[in-house]
């Protein structure tokens, strides 16, 4: 597959028409007739992003935000835009990237679909007084974690929440999160040898973690 038909696919999914008028979307770098070699998604470039496709044979990514740009003013103060240093590095190692920021934002599912859910949700919470419930749904991210609905709640002080990830280490790193939260006292996690579960071809592994 080259990248071309790869951002056809994306297309489909993400529509980058719908992008805002001024955003950078679509083939970011590298040309749609280069062959799809490795692929990895990112939310944005960085320095280990780079070092982790060039060791892995990766050239072509599909990233939230754009590579950034600096602005640069010619002799006669025309105004122009060429890559950063960061940006440059990729380029020179060949490695094409998707970008699709807006168009992901307005779609259908997208992240604003996700804050409207998420705003339902904490009304909800609000309505029905169950004021810690607030700082899960605000605090704790959604995706990918994916929370049970049913998330046992004593309405005090204790809340255990049942989810799934794809890897130990988003489990470990949920939990990190959580101790550094004002309002937990102690998050500890309960179980990471629940049975798995299935989102289409992909694996699961679901877990369950006390917050006190």
């Amino acid at each position: 597959m080259n990248v071309g038909k790869l951002l056809e696919t994306v297309d489909s999914l993400v529509p980058l028409n719908s992008a805002f008028e001024d955003d950078f979307v679509g083939i970011t770098i590298g040309s749609k007739d280069s062959e799809v070699n490795g692929l990895a998604v990112a939310h944005e470039i960085e320095h280990s992003i780079l070092d982790y496709s060039i060791s892995n044979n990766i050239n072509t990514l599909i990233t939230y935000h754009p590579p950034p740009l600096q602005k640069v003013f010619d002799e006669d103060g025309t105004e122009f835009f060429e890559d950063d240093t960061l940006t440059s590095k990729f380029r020179k190692a060949g490695i094409n990237i998707i970008t699709v920021h807006t168009a992901q934002d307005v779609c259908k599912g997208g992240n604003a679909d996700s804050l409207v859910d998420l705003f339902d949700k904490v009304l909800f919470d609000l309505e029905t007084k169950k004021y810690d419930l607030v700082f899960v749904h605000t605090l704790v991210p959604h995706k990918p974690y994916g929370f049970n609905k049913n998330c046992q709640y004593d309405g005090k002080k204790s809340i255990v929440l049942l989810g799934s990830a794809a890897t130990d280490q988003d489990i470990l790193k949920l939990v990190n999160n959580l101790n550094t939260q004002k309002l937990v006292q102690q998050a500890s996690l309960g179980s990471m040898n629940l049975p798995k579960s299935k989102a289409g071809s992909n694996t699961k592994k679901r877990f369950q973690i006390w917050r006190n």
